[in-house]
């Protein structure tokens, strides 16, 4: 994964050369299939299950198996504590600088994986360890380390969910293997970045649960939260007409006020084309609804959207939707990573049209519909106000 480099000044420098560094780059080593290769050996596969069949269980702590995390785990995931093969990883990471010097121009985070179900002898051993991440560039990663986690996150969350089919060499069969993370090791400053709590300054606190992990980064702002702004504008009459449309013809729960809509207008008139229709309920749709939802008990939210929202927009530069974050255009040349990109799986209908040559010209007009993929670079972000709620807009190029 390669990002924008950065000049010697600390601008951002979207021209790719082969004399300046990159500005971050990630290595990712899938875990599931060195998994998959580690039981495919009998005698790897046998050791694997080590910590069930052969621990002496005396009482006293010798493995991580002995300790109670690891049984209140066996006992709040019974399902998962049941298969002695299900993997239990100690996740580790922090900066190095590769070079042997102080300088901090740059910097190196490798994320190692140990996996506890191995004899004490072996899981602290180099050969066991996983190397899932290397994440290189010439600045800290801080808190942003969670972006390049996210190949790891979602293989983790594979193992954990659903799980993946393996074949047990020393058991002669396949079954489906389930993993976690059973703990991190990291000093303080590290801790803080992988677990988000706060270590420094007058209001330090450390969370500490038996089982379970830290509250989200993006907690509190899933639905959609601005970050980098704001800015109040009025938009052109154009533009006042076209976003509350956008939001009516996109909403789900509008959906069949919009089909109602243009049932009406193909019944009150049947001899006109789809071009017609398709422009007709752009000019009508907005004015419709409004009436609409006057003459009809209707939900609360269908209420608020068919009617306009406020005139006064506000914009910004950033803002979290479902945990992501998104920047406009002018803001990502501020940034050393891009966030402005987006793409959209969308129903697209295509209109042209078409003459035959008969004894009178005819123009035929040609409709289809066909699933295609929209990219776009973000321009704006504007934030409709519908009084109880927000619904953030992108316009993009």
């Amino acid at each position: 994964m390669l990002h924008k480099q950065i000049n010697d000044s600390g601008d951002v420098d979207d021209e790719v050369t082969k004399k300046r560094p990159a500005a971050k780059l990630l290595w990712h080593l899938p875990i599931i299939p060195r998994l998959k290769r580690l039981f495919s050996n009998e005698k790897e596969a046998k050791l694997l299950r080590w910590h069930s069949e052969e621990r002496v269980i005396d009482g006293k702590l010798r493995h991580v198996a002995d300790s109670p995390q690891w049984q209140t785990i066996d006992n709040k995931y019974r399902e998962f504590g049941k298969e002695a093969r299900n993997i239990r990883f100690g996740l580790s990471s922090d900066g190095i600088n590769t070079f042997g010097s102080m300088s901090s121009r740059h910097s190196t985070w490798p994320v190692l994986l140990c996996i506890y179900n191995l004899p004490q002898w072996l899981c602290m051993k180099r050969k066991c360890f996983m190397m899932s991440l290397l994440i290189q560039g010439p600045r800290q990663l801080g808190n942003h380390i969670d972006v390049y986690l996210s190949p790891l996150i979602d293989d983790l969350k594979t193992l954990w969910d659903s799980g993946v089919n393996v074949y047990d060499a020393y058991k002669k069969e396949h079954f489906q293997l389930r993993a976690m993370i059973f703990c991190t090791i990291n000093d303080f400053v590290a801790y803080d970045n992988l677990s988000g709590y706060k270590v420094k300054g007058k209001k330090a606190c450390l969370g500490v649960d038996s089982v379970g992990v830290p509250k989200p980064r993006h907690s509190g702002r899933l639905e959609g939260h601005a970050i980098v702004g704001p800015k109040a504008i009025i938009p052109t009459h154009e533009d006042v007409q076209t976003a509350p449309l956008v939001v009516l013809k996109h909403m789900a729960c509008l959906a069949p006020y919009v089909n109602e809509h243009m049932e009406m207008l193909r019944s009150t008139n049947p001899n006109k084309d789809d071009i017609w229709y398709i422009k007709t309920q752009d000019k009508e749709l907005s004015r419709w609804m409004r009436k609409k939802i006057k003459e009809i008990d209707v939900d609360e939210t269908v209420k608020r959207l068919g009617d306009n929202p406020n005139c006064r927009v506000k914009s910004y530069q950033g803002y979290d939707i479902n945990g992501y974050t998104f920047y406009t255009s002018d803001r990502d040349k501020k940034s050393a990573v891009q966030n402005s990109g987006v793409t959209l799986i969308t129903s697209t209908t295509e209109l042209y049209s078409q003459r035959r040559e008969t004894m009178i010209k005819i123009a035929e007009t040609m409709i289809k519909i066909a699933k295609a993929s929209y990219y776009g670079v973000i321009q704006e972000i504007w934030e409709l106000d519908y009084h109880d709620f927000t619904i953030p807009l992108f316009i993009c190029k």
